[in-house]
């Protein structure tokens, strides 16, 4: 079991990645009759992380003096209505580590409204010394 959130549920957005074999596996969904509020509804993607970044993307930040990147959350990923892990959406993390790997040192603008764990690629991005409101 990789998610259960029969209960309570957990978080507005459950992610994880997993390592896989080339070998045939078996993804089996459940959802119980049981609904929480009004919303009810499982979505579902497989896919190879080496894909979730569009080429394209790659290209353009590869022939760019600055690469500016805004990841973050939306409404339905970040609300009052429940939780969320640390991590950003899927193929967010995946494209600032690959925009990285170019030799560019991005400045990355994150929309949240909590914590974000920028662990595995604070040292790779453009870091201002002081934080400063936008605001001010």
């Amino acid at each position: 079991m990789v998610f259960d959130s029969s209960v309570v549920p957990k978080y507005i957005l459950n992610q994880t990645t997993m390592d896989l074999t080339n070998a045939p596996h078996k993804v089996v969904p459940e959802q119980l009759s049981q609904q929480i509020g009004s919303v009810s509804g499982m979505r579902v993607g497989i896919a190879p992380l080496s894909t979730i970044v569009e080429k394209d993307a790659l290209e353009m930040a590869s022939k760019a003096d600055v690469v500016v990147l805004a990841v973050g959350f939306n409404a339905f990923s970040e609300s009052e209505g429940g939780d969320r892990s640390f991590e950003l959406p899927v193929g967010q993390e995946q494209l600032i580590q690959q925009i990285a790997a170019l030799g560019k040192k991005p400045v990355v603008l994150i929309t949240s409204g909590g914590s974000v764990d920028i662990s595995s690629w604070k040292d790779k991005v453009h870091r201002q010394p002081q934080l400063r409101s936008l605001l001010s």
